[in-house]
């Protein structure tokens, strides 16, 4: 998708049609293994099927397909927590991993194009994505940083997952955190001073003291 550049819209609409099919022989997998008992398949087919969905989202969003991205994203996390409630031992990180960043991508989406603030439909299923993003958020906080690699790259996402809720402290610790991980990682500390320097100016605005002025000049320096 990044490759691509601005493609035509029948591009996006064949790569979505090829998804689909891609789609109906992973569900055809799930399908045989889940008869055959076969419970470690399965879950790797759940999150393959989560990756396709995904990955369908975001063509959608290519084709300003709003109501299809959400569609997609929704049945994306439904494979991802499939795979996660597997009574057989499984990868966790991978699938929340995958279900963090695909929640991440449409919410970041939505927030660049104005969808939070519309009142309709897709308001809802932003906030409901946003929460999911936000439980996510919660579990992945469980797993310690040195259990995977590149994991300072979650704690970005897992950070400005909480940005967007207005939990500013905590995104900046996630940036924190990501920073003292990998101390090279130029976007985390891109991210901390963007959340610093948007809550100096809040506070700056806001600022009726003297001290409370203090404070916000202490944040953007």
């Amino acid at each position: 998708i990044e490759k691509v550049g601005k493609c035509d819209k029948s591009f996006a609409r064949t790569a979505l049609q090829d998804l689909e099919q891609a789609l109906k022989h992973v569900n055809a997998s799930i399908r045989i293994s889940t008869n055959l008992n076969n419970l470690a398949s399965v879950v790797s087919s759940h999150l393959q099927a989560g990756d396709i969905e995904a990955l369908a989202m975001r063509w959608s969003l290519r084709l300003e397909n709003v109501d299809g991205a959400f569609s997609h994203c929704e049945t994306a996390c439904w494979h991802f927590d499939q795979g996660l409630q597997s009574p057989v031992p499984v990868d966790d990180l991978q699938l929340l991993d995958s279900k963090i960043k695909t929640l991440h991508t449409l919410c970041s989406w939505a927030v660049e194009n104005n969808v939070k603030n519309d009142s309709g439909r897709f308001h809802l299923r932003f906030v409901a994505a946003l929460d999911r993003a936000e439980e996510t958020v919660k579990t992945l906080s469980l797993i310690p940083p040195e259990a995977g690699k590149g994991f300072g790259e979650l704690l970005i996402v897992m950070g400005d997952i909480c940005e967007m809720k207005k939990k500013i402290l905590e995104a900046l610790q996630f940036y924190e955190n990501a920073i003292e991980l990998e101390p090279d990682n130029a976007d985390a500390h891109a991210a901390a001073a963007d959340v610093l320097l948007d809550e100096g100016r809040d506070k700056v605005h806001s600022a009726t003291e003297s001290n409370e002025r203090m404070v916000a000049v202490e944040l953007l320096r």
